[in-house]
């Protein structure tokens, strides 16, 4: 057994006995042998031992485990109220070409583990034209529920040569699950073909024209709308990658501003078209970096 599976082995084991311990009703560290003898030596003079060096979760669910009852930060994942929407977003780093590898389950799985209600991937890393019948997006979560479902895909579209992997940097995707897909009105992905965004319009509570009026004219809903971004690094040596193909293509158009300024306001100019509408906007984005640059990012209230 190699180093760093001896380590694996080794967190694994620490993360079976934190979660038994953590099973355990009533007691405390103050109350274990250790902790005990480790006072009674400070006590009689004596050095008392180094504290226990505390190791890292590998896995979230382990550490959720390991919390002991009502002991947790924010909104316990483990509940859930019927009245509450779940949303993911999470840039995936690729998804696998055919349906059946186990990172495509495994992020199944966590849509099932988490109640998701509305998906939010970025960077999946598919040429979506060239995945065969039953292995594209639409076939995949087909097959996870039968509950319905409405998805927006949008990957870069100007590729000449595809790869026989159908691998290729950037696209996002955008996906509601079961009751909320039913309430769909539509879909959409970045028109300039460049796979930055994709996004899906949710219709809301009928508004009246004044909320203290239950009889009232009808004022139109109020939607909401859900978006999936990815704003790439800035450039590298890889030609193929997510900023040099997006920054090739705005030159060839007579755009010379960094792409991922351009990002920023193009979907600024997204948003506040929304907004001018009614609607409330959800944003997932992947910034690369975890800055807004551009002041006309908050002149539609877009915030880090």
């Amino acid at each position: 057994m190699d180093a760093e599976a001896a380590k694996d082995a080794r967190i694994l084991e620490l993360e079976a006995k934190m979660a038994e311990q953590a099973s355990v009703t009533g007691k405390h560290r103050s109350s274990s042998p250790s902790s005990s003898k480790a006072t009674s030596s400070a006590d009689s003079g004596g050095a008392a031992p180094p504290p226990r060096r505390q190791v890292a979760h590998s896995l979230l669910d382990a550490y959720l485990n390991y919390l002991p009852p009502g002991n947790y930060f924010g909104n316990d994942s483990r509940q859930k109220s019927p009245c509450v929407t779940r949303v993911l977003f999470q840039n995936v780093q690729g998804l696998p070409f055919p349906v059946t590898h186990e990172i495509q389950k495994g992020l199944f799985k966590c849509w099932t583990d988490e109640r998701v209600g509305i998906a939010l991937l970025a960077e999946v890393n598919l040429q979506w034209s060239v995945v065969p019948r039953g292995h594209k997006w639409f076939d995949r979560v087909k097959s996870f529920t039968n509950q319905g479902h409405f998805s927006s895909v949008s990957y870069y579209e100007h590729q000449e040569f595809p790869t026989p992997s159908a691998h290729q940097w950037g696209g996002c995707s955008a996906t509601l699950l079961h009751k909320v897909a039913r309430r769909a009105k539509s879909g959409g992905k970045d028109e300039s073909g460049l796979g930055r965004f994709s996004w899906i319009k949710i219709r809301g509570r009928d508004i009246r024209q004044q909320e203290s009026q239950t009889d009232g004219p009808l004022a139109g809903p109020l939607d909401l709308v859900v978006v999936s971004a990815y704003r790439p690094n800035k450039e590298g040596t890889n030609a193929g990658s997510v900023w040099n193909y997006q920054r090739n293509h705005w030159l060839s158009k007579g755009v010379t501003m960094d792409t991922r300024d351009k990002l920023t306001l193009d979907l600024v100019d997204l948003i506040e078209q929304w907004k001018a509408e009614g609607c409330e906007i959800l944003l997932g984005l992947d910034m690369s970096p975890t800055t807004l640059p551009l002041p006309s990012a908050k002149r539609c209230g877009l915030k880090a």
